[in-house]
């Protein structure tokens, strides 16, 4: 009640206190009727957010959420980048089912590098078995062990290639 009170007499409110109300106001109101909502680029939400969502998607006419997954070869590790977003889809998924709302998944285009190589490393990159690459077409995948020895490894390797090939920093 205190936490409250103060809120109010400086103007505020609490972020919680803000989606409860949206919900609220979604659900006893045909303020979406006629509306499509859509969501890009998220990997993950909140719980209040999620309830959010599915205030939204009972009442919208349609919802469209695009978010980034990879293929298969490298979803199954819990270690891939995308296990956060695979999680999330499915959330999204078990929402939608338990107010009945159909679920159309659909694949944005694949996207593929002017270098095969570099392809076939975002395809396999995290896969649980190995796919060796036809070619390495001069890419060349490192280990490191965070962004500051990433940064290291390429500027050593920048300067070795400029010291040994005779090349410009500009190239």
């Amino acid at each position: 009640e205190n936490y409250e009170k103060c809120l109010d007499e400086k103007g505020l409110c609490d972020g919680l206190s803000v989606v409860s109300e949206a919900c609220e106001i979604i659900k006893n109101n045909d303020v979406l009727s006629d509306c499509e909502i859509f969501f890009d680029r998220y990997d993950s939400f909140s719980r209040d957010e999620f309830r959010l969502i599915e205030a939204m998607l009972c009442k919208c006419d349609n919802m469209a959420v695009a978010i980034t997954l990879s293929n298969e070869n490298n979803s199954k590790s819990s270690l891939s980048p995308f296990a956060t977003t695979l999680k999330t889809c499915a959330d999204l998924e078990r929402i939608a089912r338990s107010v009945g709302v159909e679920i159309k998944r659909e694949k944005s285009a694949q996207y593929y590098y002017n270098k095969p190589a570099l392809t076939h490393v975002n395809t396999n990159i995290f896969c649980l078995e190995n796919h060796p690459a036809q070619n390495h077409d001069g890419v060349r995948v490192a280990v490191v062990q965070d962004m500051y020895d990433e940064v290291e490894y390429v500027c050593a390797r920048i300067k070795r290639l400029v010291r040994e090939n005779h090349l410009k920093y500009s190239d």
